[in-house]
């Protein structure tokens, strides 16, 4: 077929042009296909090449649309797109355009008419040897072959808009004018990205895949998502995600401990190494995976205008998270006392992105701060299901009460480090929503030195339509006061340290507070270290078909406005107290974590 030589001819000139400028005959997108940066790409073809294929002509067309069967079954938008196509060319010209999946192809197919849709198994497909990145999309023809090919979904879905402005909606067939397509209808659209070239070790970033270990952690599999979606989005490569479990190929990004990695880290510590067709990236728990991320995406491969990155052969990069005070994060690498408590609304819902997702990214968090005592909020009968496992996994058990898993505010505590010498529960009275506001209360002894404390963990009600909220919360206050002061009725424990804390719904200036502080004492006023953050935030953005989280929150606001609190007794000392700020705790949940280091007299 002599066309096809012309289409040779028109590649290796697409190839050779700058960002596909400056070409003869190319006719822009006429909607959402167009971007900024488009340009067209067409020849004159030679003397010896057919200039036309006829679509369709007196009610009749010889053509069938081939879908690439990936397409046919992951996207709708495509198969829509193309409907609209036959039943636009069905009103002009009154010919049926049938589309089909290419798996139903037969021999003869291939020798037949078509409009190819995406990498189909058709031999013209495959004669498409542009380089694409993930939204660009090509219009051409080859044979008897119309080719509308895109490096991605959105690519193909362009390519199919096109053909349907540019080439059947433009044209006006009547009985002595057939629908056609031309050579002045061959079109490639081309985008400048962010990242226009990754050079590593000497061979560009697209031809590499990304490799997790088989059983890969959250840390792992969020960090491969995230670099994933950054470079689709900055780079224009969709990047595969496979297992170590796969053959070796010659190019791959390693993330985490897979059975391929040498690099290593301790801690919180991180590595990045570029050596042999691999780049490496490893870290050594949750924050050393967070310091990796933002090193990566912020700095390795920042997105600037059209930025060319080399990442040479031997090139070695180690890093640590910044620790502070004002998110809290210090506390990842020290502690001081005799215990440390933390107080979490884990919002036991779905609103922030998948359960079991967040549950995973919490346990990691756990892991790295280890508070001996942990009294949640909001965590639901559902939440319960999977993560008391998770959490009797890492050492930890609940205190046992009557509410059993209808209790919504529990208390959990590392079975190292502290025993249960005497326990309740207490469900508020009042406007109470699922039964979830209530106190879980115990009594600890540190193994260790015999220390005893009292540690509850308590949901005050929260502000919804039809209740007096404020009301709600003073029966609370007044509820977990009169809690305390039974517990120190009873001689043994008159004397002991208490702490309670949680999401109490009400600011340090409100009345439910003024009425707890008659009694105790605001750990956040009485700390020797402490940062000034609200700690109450939106829930953050997930994106389910990609896998991360794409608009993260921010904290904003003092102390002064927060309202998730601690609350101690005299004879407590607080060494630090921090609302804690950092990646993970943004996507999991619209309140941060709570954390103090206190020491008893």
């Amino acid at each position: 077929m002599k066309l096809k030589k012309y289409i040779c001819r028109l590649i290796a000139m697409l190839l050779l042009a700058p960002v596909f400028a400056g070409c003869r005959n190319g006719t822009p997108p006429d909607d959402e296909t167009e971007t900024q940066d488009s340009a067209a790409a067409t020849t004159s073809p030679q003397e010896d090449d057919p200039a036309t294929l006829i679509l369709a002509e007196n009610g009749q067309s010889d053509f069938t649309i081939w879908l690439a069967r990936d397409l046919y079954a992951t996207a709708p938008d495509v198969k829509e797109a193309l409907a609209e196509i036959t039943d636009l060319i069905k009103n002009k010209t009154g010919a049926s355009i049938p589309i089909k999946s290419d798996s139903s192809a037969t021999e003869a197919d291939f020798e037949s008419p078509g409009i190819l849709v995406g990498s189909t198994v058709f031999p013209e497909s495959a004669e498409v040897g542009l380089v694409m990145k993930n939204q660009d999309f090509y219009v051409g023809m080859s044979g008897n072959k119309v080719l509308l090919c895109g490096a991605s979904n959105t690519g193909v879905y362009n390519a199919v808009r096109y053909f349907y402005n540019n080439v059947v909606l433009k044209q006006r067939p009547d009985a002595d004018q057939p629908l056609v397509f031309t050579a002045e209808h061959v079109y490639q659209s081309g985008k400048t990205y962010p990242i226009n070239s990754v050079l590593c070790c000497g061979t560009e970033l697209s031809q590499y895949r990304m490799v997790i270990p088989e059983n890969a952690t959250v840390n792992e599999s969020m960090l491969a998502n995230n670099l994933r979606y950054h470079l689709s989005q900055q780079y224009g490569h969709d990047f595969e995600i496979v297992t170590d479990s796969q053959p070796e190929a010659e190019f791959e990004i390693l993330i985490g401990q897979t059975e391929r990695t040498t690099a290593t880290a301790d801690g919180s510590g991180y590595t990045v190494s570029a050596s042999g067709g691999k780049l490496q990236l490893y870290a050594g728990n949750m924050r050393g995976y967070e310091a990796l991320d933002e090193y990566v995406r912020q700095e390795l491969l920042r997105a600037g205008s059209g930025a060319n990155y080399t990442i040479d052969e031997g090139f070695s990069h180690s890093g640590r998270p910044v620790n502070s005070l004002n998110d809290g994060t210090l506390l990842s690498e020290e502690r001081t006392g005799d215990v440390r408590t933390m107080f979490y609304n884990v919002y036991g819902y779905s609103e922030s992105g998948p359960v079991s997702l967040r549950q995973q990214l919490q346990l990691e968090l756990l892991k790295v701060y280890q508070p001996d005592v942990l009294g949640m909020q909001e965590y639901s009968a559902a939440y319960h299901s999977a993560f008391t496992a998770m959490l009797n996994g890492i050492g930890y058990r609940q205190v046992e009460v009557s509410a059993g898993t209808a209790n919504y505010t529990p208390l959990f505590y590392r079975a190292d480090r502290l025993e249960v010498l005497d326990s309740g529960y207490l469900r508020y009275d009042g406007p109470n929503d699922a039964n979830s506001k209530s106190v879980t209360w115990a009594v600890f002894r540190i193994r260790e030195s015999g220390k005893r404390f009292i540690a509850m963990s308590t949901h005050f009600m929260w502000s919804q339509p039809g209740i007096d909220a404020n009301a709600a919360r003073v029966s609370n206050a007044r509820e977990i006061t009169a809690l305390i002061s039974e517990l120190r009725s009873n001689a043994a424990y008159r004397e002991l340290p208490v702490i309670f804390g949680g999401d109490l719904n009400c600011q340090v200036s409100s009345e439910p507070l003024r009425i707890v502080t008659g009694g105790m004492q605001n750990a956040h006023d009485k700390a020797e270290r402490k940062n000034d953050s609200n700690g109450y935030h939106s829930y953050a953005t997930y994106d389910t078909a990609n896998q991360v989280y794409v608009q993260i929150p921010s904290v904003t606001g003092s102390y002064a406005s927060a309202i998730d609190h601690a609350m101690v007794s005299a004879n407590v000392t607080v060494n630090t107290f921090a609302s804690l700020i950092s990646p993970y705790t943004l996507y999991c949940s619209d309140h941060m974590p709570v954390i103090t280091d206190l020491s008893f007299d």
